[in-house]
C-alpha cells in the first residue's frame, strides 16, 4: 500500500510504502506534488499480486484567486511511479527557489505572537 503525503508534518512531500499495509516508510521525497490526487491505476482490481504502479492521474486545484468565486480546476498530472515507464526527466528535480519574501509573508499570526510572548514572560519569572 502506498500513500502520498502532500503537506503538514515532518514527512510532507513524501511517497510512503507499507508492505504490510500498516507500517509506512518513506520511499521517495518529491517536489510539486499535486493535491487531491486521483491516480489512474489500470490494474487496481487485478489480483495477480504484481501492481504496475501509476504514470498519470487527475488532480484538484483550488487556486487562491478562485476561492471567492467558488472555482476549482481539474488537471492531469504525470509521474514515473510505475513499472512500465522509465523517464529520467521525471526523476530529476531542481529545488524550487522562492524569493525570501514568500517565506516571510507566512509568518506567525498576532495570536501566536501573543502566546509566545506570554510563554516567555512566564519562563523569565521562573
Amino acid at each position: 500500500m502506498a500513500a502520498m503525503v502532500l503537506k503538514d508534518g515532518n514527512e510532507h512531500f513524501t511517497i510512503q510504502y507499507a508492505k504490510d499495509g500498516v507500517n509506512f516508510e518513506i520511499a521517495s521525497i518529491v517536489e510539486l506534488m499535486p493535491g487531491a490526487l486521483g491516480p489512474y491505476v489500470p490494474d487496481a482490481f487485478n489480483s495477480n499480486g504484481n501492481g504496475r504502479g501509476i504514470t498519470w492521474g487527475v488532480s484538484h486545484l483550488a487556486p487562491a484567486f478562485s476561492w471567492k468565486h467558488g472555482l476549482s480546476i481539474l488537471m492531469r498530472f504525470d509521474c514515473d511511479l510505475g513499472l512500465d515507464v522509465d523517464d529520467p526527466e521525471m526523476k530529476h528535480h531542481e529545488y524550487y527557489r522562492l524569493d525570501p519574501a514568500f517565506f516571510y509573508k507566512h509568518g506567525l499570526s498576532q495570536k501566536q505572537y501573543q502566546r509566545i510572548e506570554k510563554e516567555n514572560q512566564i519562563k523569565s519569572q521562573e
